[in-house]
């Protein structure tokens, strides 16, 4: 059930962008990180950081497609760097959901904060590059998309981790 969880989970976040689909970009917004975190939650830390790490390489490679049509060939070892690049801020990332911080919802705010100050710091730390995060998934739904004019894409991004998050103590202590 781990690898149907796991593979579902990297299917959906992965085709979770409006320019693929709008239906998997609801999916990813509501609980497609959400299938990954509760069916990591029970391995060791070493084999979940690295888990986390290739899923979202993964699903960088794929999102990040684009890259390669560029004509030089340096252009594939950029896109394979930034693509583990951001699977690195997501398994620290990963590497703080735990049962022990899915009891206390301060804690959820702290993760889910975290998790976008990773995104929002590729603004300065990999010399711009503001693209795909993963509040874009929102952007598909006119309602979240009217958020966006609120608290910007990165206040998407933080609902759809915390969603994702509460939604795994949802199953967790139900």
């Amino acid at each position: 059930m781990f690898y149907v969880l796991v593979s579902l989970s990297f299917i959906i976040v992965a085709l979770g962008q409006p320019v693929y689909s709008s239906f998997f970009s609801l999916l990813t917004s509501i609980l497609g990180l959400a299938l990954f975190w509760g069916s990591t939650l029970d391995i060791g830390a070493r084999r979940r950081f690295w888990l986390a790490e290739c899923f979202m390489a993964g699903v960088q490679l794929i999102q990040l497609y684009w890259f390669i049509a560029h004509p030089y060939l340096y252009i594939y070892a950029l896109w394979i760097l930034l693509s583990f690049a951001i699977g690195l801020a997501f398994a620290v990332v990963t590497l703080q959901v735990t049962k022990q911080n899915l009891k206390s919802y301060v804690r959820l705010l702290g993760i889910a904060s975290i998790a976008t100050l990773f995104e929002w710091g590729r603004l300065f730390i990999l010399s711009g590059f503001s693209w795909n995060p993963i509040g874009i998934a929102a952007s598909a739904n006119s309602f979240s998309l009217q958020a966006a004019s609120l608290f910007g894409i990165y206040g998407l991004s933080f609902w759809v981790y915390i969603t994702n998050l509460l939604l795994v103590r949802a199953f967790l202590y139900r």
